[in-house]
């Protein structure tokens, strides 16, 4: 994921808490260390029923946004908001272990709509 500050970062869940740490480059060959950003408290955003098996699915970095999964489903936090969003309920078996989150995009110049 991108950084607050633009650069590499990541997000980590451990326990009930979202981590994300960030790349500071220090000198000029490019040597760094990892810094935590923020710490955010799942157990305040979640139900307590979704809190037993926690994992990053994806972070989308335009809308800050990281998709959470649980026992129960996939669930879409705002980080810059920390509002939180169900967007799948897990019935069955069936477990969904990756996201892959898209947005539409149109290329300056490319001709849409045929004139002729």
């Amino acid at each position: 994921m991108a950084a607050e500050d633009g650069g590499l970062g990541f997000a980590v869940v451990c326990r009930s808490n979202l981590y994300t740490w960030s790349r500071e480059v220090v000198g000029l060959n490019g040597d760094g260390t990892w810094a935590q950003q923020r710490v955010y408290r799942l157990d305040k955003l979640l139900p307590s029923s979704d809190l037993s098996i926690l994992r990053v699915l994806a972070v989308e970095n335009a809308l800050r946004v990281v998709f959470i999964g649980t026992c129960t489903g996939i669930f879409v936090i705002d980080l810059k908001l920390q509002q939180v969003r169900k967007i799948y309920h897990r019935s069955g078996e069936r477990y969904i272990l990756g996201i892959v989150p898209y947005a539409s995009f149109c290329t300056p110049g490319t001709c849409i709509i045929d004139s002729s």
